[in-house]
């Protein structure tokens, strides 16, 4: 097959759009294009029966879809596989990372890169080690790193400037931005700081007398550089796995778009207000800034989540400045952006920065009266800034950006800012924040909805991506840190992350810098054991179905449970949001009539009566009953699951409580949602009974 030089191709292309017909999807344009139903990668050929009269936009819209259907496939892939690889020494430089087996290049997993699988098949030459030193430019902290060893020689132009802690990077970053300005109005501005004392202190090796030839023990963690040293600056040191931050978000909605506004937005904000965002900020941007067909936005509304201090207040600062001057340009009408955040001391400073930044490049007006807080365009859009609060009405907004929404309440989201912007086009509310705890009412339930959505493959209009340690892994394992800091190694290091772990209060450093919700670390089950448990096996017909409601009875779900060759299996069925697409989801599984429901006793009265004799109720008493022994089937690989990304969140978030008999999952005190774990609880418990089996009767006359 020649690809579409194909002669087959080309002469049924020709056939088809004889006589000039229709798209044969929108039906209206005019068919200037030939469409494969199924796609040459997916075993489609050229044949008439496989190809379709088509305009350039359905086809170009059908073909961005199936590429990013792809892309996404490949992500969640390599994520899933990445999530199952142990961790190695490299045999030639001892870096310990993750090796690919397929990769033949890299000698089968035993090196971290092709330099190091080259180095291990030449003769050793000359090596060298060297060290730097130097002073923090900011607070004049001497500093100086681990002895680095290489083939090759230091390079000297890269230099670091500041102690690697996070207060002293980012008055680092203020600095060289303000001055950006001011010197261009002033060739003799002297620099506000210190002067650099940057220095490689290099010695060069003979093969014989180096350390690489020394017999060592790697060691099982990543190595932690010592005090004030930066993974991100000079690059005179090795990468290791855990100092330098995930791009990819943990979870993320799938994004099937035909273009977006991100890459744009990116290149604005370095070329007008000189920030430069990183790869994991252009991704959270631009994906939110996705367009359909149409050119609109895919999403309404945001979910962003990741440890503090990694950047969100520059994303959120460079997309305010760029929707207020590039985006109402684009749209050609005012647009009016609205920063919140719990309270106003916290916005401020961010507003603040953005607005003086408009006043002096952009000509806008900036008023400073309390209570009444605005800037305003020449071409009169508005940006305001408000604390989250109940009587936040009466605005029309076309952006809302939202920092730390795990602090906010749901009225003043989905009450007072949500319905804001109703009557706009293509608004976007942007709620960027860390974990939070249990009453973090409002973040919870978006959340909950986001990892709804991805499980079902049906995603809405709201956007979530979260950098977060993966649920199973240990808090304390190094490896992971750089799932929930995208900026380690860049804005963030390891030594500030480790002075932080030491700092005494364990549950607000899970919380704030490793992206755990609090109590996470509570959970009923040891840390790995439920992404142990997952399988690939068909679910067997019949078994139980346990249904259940969420505390707020916002949610509704059923999960199965059911015998297997290797234990019991548990599925999730559905999670919806009424009472009456759960009866529609509960007739559809009890189609089957091996299968018997069980369901708390708040909904068991509106059971029908044809499912009332394949009916029982459970409620705490059998949760308690039942706890300790489901956790004892999981323990002994008794049990198993398909992967469900939100019955693990619940599963991995439940704590134990204790009663006066017994141990039962609480949902008081889990930070979070767990009635997916309660439905699985009376499931597996209920359908690992021994089946019963009736003997015949007989009749004697």
């Amino acid at each position: 097959m020649a690809g579409y030089k194909d002669p087959e191709y080309q002469r049924n292309r020709r056939s088809i759009l004889a006589g000039e017909p229709p798209c044969h999807w929108c039906g209206t344009n005019k068919a200037t294009q030939a469409d494969h139903l199924i796609e040459l990668d997916r075993g489609g050929d050229h044949s008439l029966d496989n190809l379709v009269p088509s305009c350039a936009r359905c086809n170009a819209s059908r073909g961005a879809r199936h590429v990013n259907r792809k892309v996404a496939e490949r992500i969640q892939n390599r994520n899933r596989a990445m999530s199952t690889v142990e961790v190695r020494p490299c045999a030639t430089c001892g870096k310990m990372f993750k090796p690919d087996w397929r990769n033949e290049a890299r000698g089968g997993g035993r090196y971290c890169s092709r330099p190091c699988a080259s180095e291990a098949q030449r003769k050793p030459g000359n090596r060298w080690s060297w060290f730097t030193t130097w002073d923090c430019r900011v607070c004049g902290q001497p500093m100086a790193s681990d002895i680095v060893e290489a083939n090759e020689p230091p390079d000297h132009r890269q230099e670091r400037h500041t102690c690697g802690q996070p207060e002293c990077q980012e008055e680092y970053n203020r600095i060289i931005n303000r001055e950006a300005y001011r010197k261009k109005q002033d060739p003799n501005y002297q620099t506000e700081l210190r002067p650099s004392t940057f220095t490689v202190h290099a010695t060069e090796h003979e093969p014989e007398s180096f350390l690489e030839h020394q017999q060592t023990t790697p060691s099982p963690h990543p190595v932690i550089l010592s005090e004030g040293t930066d993974p991100a600056g000079s690059g005179l040191t090795e990468r290791s796995e855990g100092q330098w931050g995930r791009m990819e978000p943990r979870l993320v909605t799938p994004v099937n778009a035909i273009s977006s506004l991100g890459p744009a937005q990116a290149e604005w904000a370095r070329s007008r207000m000189r920030i430069d965002l990183m790869p994991w900020q252009v991704k959270a941007i631009s994906d939110q800034l996705s367009l359909d067909a149409n050119g609109d936005f895919l999403f309404r509304e945001a979910l962003v989540s990741t440890a503090r201090q990694n950047g969100k207040s520059f994303a959120l600062k460079s997309l305010a400045a760029w929707w207020l001057v590039d985006e109402a340009r684009r749209r050609g009408q005012p647009q009016h952006v609205l920063l919140v955040a719990n309270k106003l001391e916290r916005s401020m400073p961010m507003y603040r920065e953005v607005a003086l930044w408009l006043e002096e490049h952009c000509g806008a007006t900036c008023r400073w009266a309390a209570g009444s807080t605005m800037t305003t365009m020449p071409d009169g859009s508005t940006f305001k800034v408000a604390a989250a609060r109940d009587n936040t009405h009466g605005l029309t907004l076309d952006l809302i950006l939202i920092d730390e929404i795990w602090d906010i309440a749901p009225s003043v989201v989905f009450d007072a800012l949500r319905p804001s912007m109703i009557a706009r086009k293509n608004p976007l509310l942007s709620a960027w924040s860390t974990a939070g705890d249990e009453s973090s009412a409002t973040m919870l339930r978006l959340r909950e909805q986001a990892i709804n959505a991805i499980d079902s493959g049906r995603p809405g209009r709201l956007y979530f991506a979260e950098w977060s340690m993966p649920p199973g892994v240990d808090p304390d394992d190094r490896r992971y840190w750089g799932h929930a800091n995208p900026a380690l190694g860049t804005t963030i290091t390891m030594d500030a992350l480790e002075a932080q772990a030491q700092g005494g209060d364990r549950a607000a450093f899970l919380r704030a810098h490793l992206n755990l919700w609090v109590a996470a670390a509570k959970s009923w089950l040891p840390i790995g054991l439920w992404p142990s448990r997952e399988t690939d096996q068909p679910l067997p017909a019949g078994g139980v179905l346990a249904v259940d409601s969420s505390v707020d009875d916002s949610r509704y779900v059923g999960i199965r449970a059911t015998q297997s060759d290797h234990g019991v299996q548990v599925h999730v069925e559905f999670v919806v949001d009424n009472e009456d697409a759960m009866w529609v989801e509960i007739e559809r599984v009890l189609e089957d009539p091996k299968v018997t429901l069980a369901i708390t006793p708040g909904l068991e009265i509106h059971t029908p009566l044809p499912l009332r004799r394949r009916t029982e109720t459970v409620g705490y008493g059998e949760l308690a009953r039942y706890t300790m022994i489901v956790r004892s089937m999981i323990s002994e690989g008794k049990l198993w699951h398909d992967g469900s990304v939100a019955l693990a969140e619940h599963v991995q978030r439940a704590v134990l409580v204790k009663t006066q008999a017994t141990q039962v999952v609480s949902s008081q005190k889990s930070p979070g949602p767990i009635e997916l774990c309660r439905t699985m609880i009376w499931a597996a418990a209920l359908a690992s009974r021994p089946a019963v089996r009736a003997k015949a009767a007989f009749a004697s006359g």
